[in-house]
């Protein structure tokens, strides 16, 4: 494993003589609430960028691309609820986009906003899109990552169906 990644709230190891008991470790542990926002790079001065997950629901695979964009490119990953096996997934991507815009507002409380998403997490990011803009922030960019648009032939229950024109953008 040649890459360490550190993800906000957990650290490898203890600084020097700050030794914690097992049990202040769990202690802390519960006592921290789960969220969807993952500081996967969260130091920089450009502005952050926050990139939803694909279909499976993590953000491990978003890793390498922080690296591409360089070490000044604060980035957060948006990961679904329910990937960590405790709480129920969300069934709409209306109710993900603002649960995410809730958790992306605890690092940037206003715009613009540079936002992403990888495959399905491109659908969940464009209605992220739409939910800011219609409350009146600004979005600055919108990436769609292997995301396919609305409209576009889809796989459902192994065929490929049309998207009825009403479900294009």
């Amino acid at each position: 494993l040649g890459d360490v990644i550190r993800v906000e709230g957990c650290a490898l190891g203890a600084a020097a003589g700050e030794q914690q008991s097992r049990s202040e470790q769990k202690r802390r542990k519960r006592k921290r609430e789960w969220s969807p926002l993952v500081a996967i790079q969260p130091k920089g001065s450009k502005p952050p960028f926050f990139c939803v997950h694909g279909v499976f629901g993590n953000v491990l695979n978003l890793y390498r691309l922080t690296r591409g964009l360089g070490m000044d490119q604060p980035f957060f990953g948006l990961q679904a609820q329910g990937v960590d096996g405790k709480r129920e997934g969300l069934k709409s991507s209306e109710a993900m986009a603002a649960l995410y815009i809730k958790a992306m507002k605890t690092v940037q409380p206003e715009g613009p906003y540079y936002l992403g998403g990888y495959s399905l997490g491109g659908e969940i990011a464009f209605e992220m899109a739409q939910q800011l803009t219609r409350n009146g922030e600004t979005v600055a960019l919108l990436a769609l990552l292997d995301t396919f648009e609305p409209g576009y032939a889809r796989l459902r229950e192994g065929k490929f169906v049309k998207m009825p024109a009403s479900a294009k953008a």
